[in-house]
């Protein structure tokens, strides 16, 4: 990425302000992460004393540091290599201006200058608006703040355009904050609140949720805690901070540092919003990531405990990811990284490697096997045509699902929703949800004597696609496998029984259904699609890496890996991952928490097609479409009981047929499209940035527990 070129961040840094410092240290990591050299210069400003404890803690964030308090040590620090970057909220101080405008205005300096997320305060309205500052403020390439506010301000002055990115604060993970936090044992479940001034207001609201709860107050500020009998903690470092944000079961703030990081930590939060000034920035925010509940405009305003809550968790997590893409793309941009431009794929489909979806349509309808499915660096195959065998029939693209979505018409009549469920509880605590697919697999292989095909371990651990006339053959296709099945040759298999007029079930994700009936070009009666919803196609590479790990920490071959795990409920919280192996007893570890579990849910190493997915919500591939009935409990509470429910759309006629042979093997009622998706998503994932810095770190050898751990954002 960066290749060690040299990156000066000038700054003008307050050592108190804990949020700036914050700021600064989520910057420079970025930079680092990216392979550049990053030097923090601190044009000196107010000054402050550090004790000892304090220092080694500031030189532990900023370990490459260093201040100048002339224009002549500026220049001579900046020199002419790599790039300077100006950035804090502080950066259009007198003393910094000056020094500013005589290094890199009236020196010359060469090396590119940016502005990066800088501020204006008050006091620095005047200091702007001479013009000698004016020409300073054009000698910038760009100029990037966080609010909307300075935004509007700044464009006054500077002839292009100010970019608007989010706070530093949010470019890092949860997990990257964690690594410098300190730790504190004796702390638990504890109120903390953090305000900027003594608020009459304030005290009585955190004494109510005190009362409310019964747990104490932790005070960032010694003149509540001296009155009020709150424990009072002196926070001078970062690392402190984060620690005791961190641990907290509540916050009740009126500043933007705990706001900040009471998201990034999901730590349920009040912000008290009586003073807005300077503070317009939060509140636009909070409304975006959809927790404007929890703002309050008063502290009189306070009815219970409730209003703490962060209402979908999971939803916050990504909505804060979706802030920090325009400043990666930014950053990218001015620091001259090279993205990765858009490429086709290695074969006559004439589609871009990131909408391919891998339904091996393509490779297998080419009549002269000249295309293959090859692995890519990250784990995702893409066809790849041999040149000197193609003989330019145009199948490949003719078949292409991206080219052309082959989807299921519906009418009046369809789709039609149901919630149901295996009535045998033994074969339903064996599957995923609620066993709808054993039930279908039954009825095809006992009573119409046919295929099923479906996806499962080789003996490597590879997810692959196979076909089975037997029950016992069946069950290896039972439970969800969170990585992307081979399915070479399966598509022809299929074909060569559907010939032979045999009945054969298919179950596959949307795309791979899509591609069967690309393939298959017409409609057989015999055959039964039943296409399972997706949440995304994740990297086989990465899944072989997790499963080399396990076999080899415990010294023994890893046989299969059942992701859902149902011993202790259904629910999400609830299941398990069970690792079995050749040699010794299973491993059992709870699935939401899981290293590789947590970076498929968020994700991370999905593939790219998936976050323009053409098979959502209504665009359906299958006769029928199952998937757990998220919510359930909430919605058809009577089909409830926590052992796995699933919901089935009978998308067309021959769905119909299907589940008309085994509805009597199943508890189920009729439901809606709206109650199935309303806890299933409806649209494709969004592209996580995380996702580059990860197989990033992974191309260079990092050891892949370790790495997924990183990104585990539920790391205790």
């Amino acid at each position: 990425m960066g290749k060690n070129m040299k990156v000066n961040l000038v700054t003008s840094l307050d050592k108190k302000d804990i949020l700036d410092c914050l700021r600064l240290w989520s910057l420079q990591k970025t930079l680092l992460k990216r392979d550049f050299e990053v030097e923090i210069i601190d044009v000196k400003g107010e000054e402050f004393n550090l004790g000892r404890s304090e220092r080694e803690s500031f030189q532990q964030l900023f370990p490459n540091y260093t201040t100048v308090s002339s224009h002549q040590e500026l220049v001579s620090k900046l020199g002419n290599d790599g790039m300077t970057i100006v950035t804090g909220t502080k950066a259009w101080k007198a003393k910094m201006i000056n020094h500013a405008k005589k290094a890199l205005v009236l020196k010359g300096i060469e090396t590119t200058k940016y502005a990066y997320n800088v501020g204006v305060e008050g006091t620095e309205y005047g200091l702007l608006e001479k013009g000698s500052i004016k020409k300073l403020i054009q000698e910038f390439d760009s100029i990037a703040v966080s609010k909307s506010e300075d935004q509007k301000y700044l464009s006054q002055y500077y002839d292009k355009d100010i970019v608007l990115l989010c706070d530093n604060t949010l470019l890092l993970r949860t997990n990257e904050y964690d690594g410098i936090a300190r730790k504190f044992k004796s702390f638990r479940d504890y109120i903390l609140l953090d305000a900027k001034n003594n608020d009459p207001k304030l005290i009585e609201l955190a004494k109510k949720v005190k009362k409310e709860t019964g747990l104490k107050v932790i005070c960032l500020d010694s003149g509540f805690s001296l009155k009020h009998g709150f424990q009072y903690e002196n926070v001078k470092t970062s690392q402190k901070f984060l620690g005791l944000l961190k641990g907290a079961k509540y916050v009740i703030t009126d500043n933007e540092r705990s706001v900040m990081f009471s998201m990034i930590y999901k730590r349920p939060f009040l912000f008290v919003n009586e003073d807005t000034k300077g503070q317009e920035w939060i509140v636009k925010l909070l409304k975006n990531v959809k927790l404007k509940g929890n703002i309050l405009s008063s502290a009189e305003d306070y009815t219970g405990v409730d209003q703490f809550k962060l209402w979908n968790g999971y939803a916050l997590h990504k909505r804060l990811g979706e802030q920090k893409k325009g400043a990666y793309a930014h950053l990218d941009k001015i620091t001259g990284v090279e993205v990765a431009q858009d490429e086709y794929v290695d074969a006559p489909t004439d589609i871009l490697k990131k909408d391919c979806c891998g339904c091996y349509a393509c490779a297998e309808v080419c009549p002269v096997t000249a295309i293959k499915m090859t692995e890519d660096n990250r784990g995702y195959y893409f066809p790849v045509v041999d040149k000197d065998t193609c003989i330019s029939c145009g199948l490949c693209k003719k078949s292409c699902v991206i080219q052309k979505p082959r989807l299921v018409e519906h009418d009046k009549t369809y789709p039609k929703a149901i919630a149901a469920y295996n009535k045998d509880l033994d074969i339903r605590k064996g599957s995923s949800s609620g066993a709808m697919f054993p039930g279908f697999a039954k009825h095809i292989i006992e009573d119409k004597h046919g295929y099923v095909a479906g996806a499962k371990y080789d003996e490597d651990m590879n997810v692959v696609s196979d076909v089975a006339n037997t029950m016992e053959g069946v069950k290896a296709f039972y439970g969800s496998k969170y990585c992307k099945s081979l399915l070479d040759g399966s598509y022809k298999k299929i074909k060569e029984l559907l010939d032979q007029g045999e009945y054969v079930l298919f179950s596959g994700l949307p795309c791979e259904c899509s591609g069967l009936r690309a393939f298959l070009k017409k409609d057989y009666e015999k055959l039964y699609i039943c296409e399972i919803i997706c949440h995304a196609g994740p990297s086989a590479k990465v899944f072989k890496a997790y499963v080399k790990y396990l076999e080899e920490k415990f010294g023994s071959k890893v046989t299969n890996v059942t992701f859902r795990q149902k011993k202790n409920g259904w629910q999400a919280h609830q299941t398990s991952m069970v690792v079995d192996f050749k040699d010794r007893e299973p491993l059992r570890v709870v699935n939401r928490t899981n290293n590789y579990y947590r970076i498929f849910a968020n994700d991370i190493i999905a593939r790219e097609s998936c976050t323009s997915c053409r098979f959502t919500h209504l665009n359906r591939a299958g006769d029928v479409t199952i998937g757990d009935f998220w919510g359930i409990q909430d919605i058809h509470p009577d089909m409830y009981d926590n052992q796995g429910a699933s919901f089935v759309i009978i998308n067309n006629a021959r769905g119909a047929e299907l589940w008309d042979m085994v509805k009597d093997d199943f508890e189920w009622i009729e439901s809606s499209m709206d109650k199935v998706f309303k806890k299933n998503h409806k649209e494709p994932i969004s592209y996580k940035i995380d996702r580059d810095e990860f197989f990033h770190r992974m191309e260079k050898g990092e050891n892949i527990n370790q790495l997924l751990e990183e990104f585990n954002d539920l790391k205790k």
